[in-house]
């Protein structure tokens, strides 16, 4: 469904992205301030729209693999993504705090999603005159079972911990 739904939204989506873009080349200087920022912001609300529909096709491309778990060195994922962000990170730092390899059992595609989405997300709301550091620690847990205080190895997951200097976001 939402394969369909996502292909169906592109279609109309691409004429008002179309009709846009003729409206600003044809008469866009000529536009009062006011309705050239509301036509840019249409432009923008379209670009925005467009990149839900995509995450929206992606999601429904991952949310059909099944049984292709395999393990995933973090390591690795955010070193790629560590050279993808390289110039985004110019004036700033990435520092990883894990000690040894750290493989987890997941879908390496979704793993690299979702740790590109959230380093992303702090490179896009850093603090304006401030270098963006971004801190990513990794630890190990064993999880307690009522009052036996032994770790049970095979129970054990990492907790990966991403820290960031940014703008924030209201708690409520």
């Amino acid at each position: 469904f939402s394969y369909a739904a996502a292909n169906d939204l592109k279609e109309p989506l691409r004429k008002v992205q179309f009709y846009n873009s003729v409206i600003m080349e044809s008469i866009g200087e000529k536009l009062p301030d006011r309705e050239k920022t509301y036509l840019n912001n249409s432009v923008n609300s379209v670009i925005r729209m467009k990149d839900l529909i995509d995450d929206l096709l992606l999601y429904s491309e991952t949310s059909a693999i099944t049984d292709k778990f395999v393990l995933v060195n973090v390591h690795e994922v955010l070193d790629e993504i560590k050279v993808f962000y390289k110039d985004s990170l110019a004036e700033g730092s990435i520092h990883m705090d894990m000690a040894g390899p750290v493989n987890i059992w997941g879908i390496p595609f979704q793993i690299r999603q979702l740790f590109e989405n959230l380093l992303g997300n702090a490179i896009k709301y850093q603090q304006k005159g401030r270098p963006l550091q971004i801190n990513i620690s990794c630890k190990k847990e064993y999880p307690q079972f009522g009052e036996e205080q032994d770790r049970n190895p095979v129970m054990a997951y990492y907790k990966i911990s991403i820290q960031d200097n940014g703008i924030g976001f209201e708690p409520e």
